[in-house]
């Protein structure tokens, strides 16, 4: 009798740990949040931008501008698309360092889910960073220059 309720006891322990494993098994790698956003940003409508805020960090100057031409929006957005954040994996990160620019894309009736913030060679958004090995910055940089170019003088 014994032996049968301890026999009963290993055959039901195996199958807890068999059901556990095949259970995480696709799950073991949690896909990152931020995918959602990213894909939304890859197919959103430009008429649908109220306006996109760049906030440039100059030293310890900060300059604002806010982007209303449909054409500037649109350079803007292919400028994030070409980096395809929405194919990469974030690593989870809760500060930011050497920021940029931070990039708040507004939409008509939606509130933003806060700023894309661009470093050197980091994009950081909602406490995912995601890594690059060229100097990203420069490529923003220079992108950016024509909103700035007066400020800066």
């Amino acid at each position: 009798m014994k032996k049968t309720i301890l026999f009963s006891l290993c055959i039901l322990c195996f199958i807890s740990i068999i059901v556990l494993i095949s259970y995480k098994k696709p799950n073991s790698k949690a896909q990152d949040v931020n995918k959602d956003y990213f894909n939304e940003i890859a197919n959103i409508n430009i008429d649908e931008i109220e306006g996109i805020e760049i906030i440039y960090h100059h030293g310890e100057r900060v300059f604002d501008k806010i982007i209303k031409d449909n054409n500037d929006k649109k350079s803007i957005i292919d400028l994030i698309n070409s980096l395809n954040l929405n194919t990469m994996e974030g690593n989870k990160c809760t500060n930011t360092n050497q920021v940029l620019y931070e990039i708040i894309i507004s939409e008509k009736g939606y509130y933003p889910p806060g700023a894309i913030i661009i470093s050197e060679h980091s994009v950081y958004f909602r406490d995912k960073e995601y890594y690059f090995n060229d100097d990203i910055g420069k490529k923003f940089k220079d992108s950016f220059a024509k909103f700035y170019k007066e400020d800066i003088n």
